[in-house]
């Protein structure tokens, strides 16, 4: 109970994951403003293929890097799992694509289409008889995230 009490008083670990998703939302919300200024018709389908794949994998090794960095730092190899794991459950549960509505101020779309076919924001909307993935489960996806990147977190501390 005590870890519980420890993580949700915004353990350094969450805390990093959570400033590093905001400042992937943020870079986000400037590249797709980017892209909505372009006129071909077919820019989503474009941006889905190439530039988006390239970005999630560009945040796949800033991950990386910093839980190595992170390991090295603190000779803790399980502290440093944490530090690339964290921020890559909370992305693959919709974390960065909460913040992109929240600070963008864009309201959500009834359906955001894009992330039916996402690992974790997909796959919740689906379990839960969403037909797409709405706010709603986009929220609800964020909060399993964070469930999930506890018992993560949790396990890896044993593992010290």
């Amino acid at each position: 109970m005590n870890d519980l009490r420890r993580w949700l008083r915004l353990d350094r670990t969450l805390l990093l994951s959570i400033a590093v998703i905001a400042f992937f939302a943020v870079m986000d919300i400037k590249q797709i403003s980017g892209w909505s200024q372009v006129s071909d018709a077919n820019k989503w389908v474009l941006y889905e293929g190439f530039s988006a794949p390239a970005i999630f994998g560009l945040w796949i090794v800033t991950l990386a890097v910093m839980g190595v960095v992170w390991a090295l730092a603190t000779k803790d190899t399980s502290e440093g799992l944490a530090v690339f794991f964290s921020p890559l459950i909370l992305l693959l549960f919709g974390l960065e694509d909460l913040f992109v509505y929240l600070f963008s101020g864009e309201r959500f779309p009834v359906c955001l289409t894009w992330l039916n076919d996402n690992v974790g924001v997909g796959s919740v909307a689906k379990f839960f008889g969403y037909e797409c993935v709405t706010g709603a489960s986009l929220v609800l996806s964020v909060l399993i995230g964070f469930v999930l990147s506890y018992v993560v977190y949790g396990w890896l501390k044993r593992y010290r």
